[in-house]
């Protein structure tokens, strides 16, 4: 997080975007936030937003407050310190944000449906684009959610984001068009610019493509996405998961034994949910007894 901090205020001070008191402020509010201080932080960064500085240095600060007050459950006084943000494209990617925190899907589109996204900074557009892309899923508009969804990736500043939105791109052409081959595309993008472990957005994608696979009967590149993780880099569900995954592709080419000991393995985890361990007992005893 500090490391996160400097970076960005060595880049705001050197693009003459903020002052050198802007970054000192900046450094100790965040310091507050890495401390858990969030009551403190709140008040640090909306000192911040009333001081003598920039519409820019304003944006961030304000930014920086409403997130804090969300955290802190007081959301009227973030979505109020949301709308105080001077940049246009600042205020209103976080108040999106604020609503998709609490799933108000309905309230994003009546809000935001006809936003020009595309005019703005690419990394607030990229955001925008994603998460009104979820309100348009969530309300079963598939169509509309494949436009802002494939904005989102291609706008999106990092591998990390551009994966996370490549994978709701999967989920949506897969629930919402079943469009098989267009969300196999995307969950395998998904897994290329995410391609280490330790995260439920690429354990996503390659099990999700791994049965979109199994189902065409391409049994080999569904077991090579089932294997493209190492399951004892995860935890809980997904360690599950991933060893079901490999299991359920052992069964579809026959290898029922192989795949009796891996349901075992997936049963064994620590911090399942029942319905799970039960599912996978069920389905362990079904391949030994057969």
């Amino acid at each position: 997080m500090l490391r996160q901090v400097l970076f960005l205020s060595l880049i705001l001070f050197f693009c003459g975007n903020a002052s050198a008191d802007y970054i000192f402020e900046r450094r100790i509010a965040m310091e507050l936030l890495k401390a858990g201080r969030q009551e403190d932080a709140l008040a640090a960064f909306q000192k911040m937003g009333a001081g003598e500085y920039s519409d820019f240095q304003k944006s961030d600060a304000l930014e920086q407050a409403a997130m804090c007050a969300q955290r802190l459950k007081r959301d009227k006084e973030a979505a109020d310190l949301a709308a105080r943000i001077p940049l246009i494209h600042a205020s209103r990617t976080c108040q999106i944000r604020l609503l998709a925190e609490h799933r108000k899907w309905t309230e994003i589109l009546a809000q935001f449906k006809d936003e020009k996204f595309a005019a703005w900074p690419d990394d607030y557009a990229a955001e925008a684009f994603y998460l009104r892309g979820q309100a348009r899923y969530f309300m079963n508009d598939g169509e509309g959610a494949a436009v802002d969804l494939r904005q989102a990736v291609e706008l999106s500043p990092d591998n990390g984001t551009k994966g996370r939105a490549a994978l709701a791109l999967g989920e949506n052409y897969r629930n919402r068009l079943k469009d098989d081959e267009q969300a196999l595309s995307a969950y395998e993008q998904t897994v290329q610019w995410i391609p280490a472990g330790g995260h439920y957005v690429p354990y996503t994608a390659a099990v999700s493509a791994a049965a979109i696979l199994r189902a065409q009967g391409k049994h080999e590149r569904a077991l090579a996405m089932a294997v493209k993780f190492d399951p004892d880099k995860a935890q809980g569900y997904w360690r599950g998961m991933l060893l079901v995954s490999r299991a359920e592709t052992l069964v579809a080419q026959g290898k029922k034994a192989e795949a009796a000991v891996l349901y075992k393995a997936a049963m064994a985890v620590q911090g399942l949910a029942e319905s799970d361990r039960k599912e996978w007992e069920k389905k362990s005893l079904e391949l030994e007894r057969n």
